[in-house]
């Protein structure tokens, strides 16, 4: 669930979100996730469940990149992107968790599955099962990271009021975000930033695998 009344309904449209992005230095924190917390290669095969317009994409590595998204616009403007940047080995395509054609359009070796920005747009039974999916693509050998807007003790008050009005509804502290995701995982790391942006903001960063 999330909120769209007011002027959060024009960051529906893809270019008015990508701008808005970038206004609060989402370029510099994209870079920084793909260098410190993805760390892929050429040779890593990548699936973003909730690609929104894929920006990240265009700041890693991969053999492959396969996003899906429910938002039209948002995978028009990403497949036309990265189907310059590239080519074959970038896939965009519109699709929801629970959709039971899913699978069929998705890789069977996966060693990064992504979900950045999403979670907090989700409930719990709707992050069970996106989770799940996660956690099913990445097998034994695989890993999970997601980064989302997270609520702690002591974050700067104005994070805090930026947080508590972003469009997703569900945004989660550091406890509720553990237990979910201990849920589908067996192993979890909840860090928690707050340098991410230009502006006043809390992050959660979250690294899983399937291993004990």
């Amino acid at each position: 669930m999330e909120r769209n009344d007011g002027l959060r309904r024009y960051l529906l449209r893809a270019p008015v979100y990508r701008a808005a992005q970038r206004a609060i230095g989402a370029d510099k924190c994209s870079r920084r996730l793909a260098a410190e917390v993805i760390k892929s290669t050429p040779e890593t095969h990548i699936v973003d469940i909730g690609c929104g317009t894929a920006d990240i994409a265009d700041y890693i590595s991969f053999a492959s990149y396969t996003g899906f998204d429910p938002n039209p616009p948002y995978v028009e403007q990403a497949s036309t992107r990265l189907a310059e940047r590239a080519g074959g080995r970038a896939t965009i395509f519109e699709g929801r968790v629970g959709d039971p054609s899913l699978l069929d359009r998705l890789p069977k070796h996966v060693d990064i599955a992504l979900m950045m920005g999403v979670l907090h747009h989700l409930d719990d039974a709707l992050a069970d099962e996106a989770l799940q999916l996660a956690s099913s693509l990445i097998g034994t050998t695989g890993r999970f990271i997601s980064f989302d807007p997270g609520l702690v003790p002591g974050q700067p008050r104005i994070a805090r009021a930026l947080i508590t009005r972003d469009r997703g509804q569900h945004v989660r502290t550091v406890e509720a975000s553990e237990r979910l995701l201990r849920r589908h995982f067996g192993q979890v790391t909840v860090d928690v930033h707050h340098d991410f942006l230009s502006v006043p903001y809390t992050h959660l960063v979250v690294e899983a695998t399937n291993t004990a």
